[in-house]
């Protein structure tokens, strides 16, 4: 019961997503299109942008599973951006500030890279050029995510993830999931 009222609740946040920016949409309009009481939705999310949060989380996990090495890994989390789904929900990156959607994606993103690193390097993580380069790439692939939701990107995930990928420090190119 506990995972499909979680669903229940991104879904609603999704589908108010597609109409309104994450700052029209209050937490008793989630609870409301959800159809749940308020300490059912604080059970699950600390408020709005947590919801909108676990979706990134979702698409990185998943994507984490099914990758080999970090050039999977981009063009699994390229190849979610890049479905209609997400699409309809572009306004998820309208709001910029503290608790964004984009600020989310990096310190995600730099989490699971570092992660990535230590379990190859036997706990030991990034140097100090490889922690300024892939905090480059992060904020970029937090940038990327907003522009693959534009109907005008002409870009595929591939194309995305080669030029994103080639910027990768050589040292942890290789690493594997």
């Amino acid at each position: 019961m506990s995972e499909r009222t979680r669903r229940d609740i991104v879904e609603a946040c999704n589908k108010l997503l597609t109409k309104k920016d994450i700052e029209s949409i209050s937490t008793a309009d989630i609870m409301s299109e959800a159809r749940v009481s308020r300490s059912t939705f604080y059970r699950y999310f600390h408020d709005k942008y947590d919801v909108m949060n676990y979706n990134y989380k979702q698409i990185v996990d998943s994507a984490v599973e099914g990758s080999s090495s970090f050039r999977d890994l981009l063009l699994h989390i390229g190849n979610a951006f890049a479905n209609d789904d997400w699409k309809k929900r572009h306004k998820i990156h309208d709001y910029i500030g503290t608790n964004s959607f984009s600020d989310y994606i990096y310190r995600y993103s730099m989490d699971i890279a570092e992660e990535v690193v230590r379990t190859n390097r036997n706990g030991e993580g990034f140097t100090k050029r490889e922690w300024f380069q892939m905090s480059i790439i992060c904020y970029g692939i937090a940038r990327m995510s907003k522009e693959c939701l534009r109907e005008d990107f002409s870009q595929t995930p591939e194309e995305v993830m080669e030029i994103m990928y080639s910027m990768f420090p050589e040292t942890i190119k290789e690493y594997y999931i």
